[in-house]
């Protein structure tokens, strides 16, 4: 009787030892959300920002040596990304609202 008694007792103390203590967490790497890293302003889009407002025939008259287009409001664009690639952007008056690099 008295090794069953010890079996118990032991069972016991087993069950009221401390756990381990949890490993520290290991940070996660930041996401790759699968975008290039753009240059900011890397057309001039700056230097024609005193278009903002204008009509679209105004584009004609900036001499420009570098690739550009225009994009009306709710235009479907291709979405490759040129860093040296002037984008209009139109309002639905034909104002040109937005310029970036694209």
């Amino acid at each position: 009787m008295k090794p069953t008694l010890m079996i118990f007792a032991l069972i016991g103390l087993v069950g009221c030892m401390r756990a381990p203590d949890p490993a520290p967490p290991v940070p996660l790497p930041p996401p790759d959300n699968g975008l290039e890293e753009r240059e900011p302003d890397s057309c001039g889009a700056g230097e024609l920002s005193s278009l903002i407002g204008q009509p679209e025939g105004m584009i004609r008259t900036v001499p420009m040596a570098r690739a550009y287009r225009v994009i009306p409001l709710g235009a479907i664009v291709t979405q490759e990304y040129n860093a040296q690639r002037v984008d209009f952007y139109l309002d639905e008056n034909n104002l040109i609202s937005r310029i970036s690099c694209g």
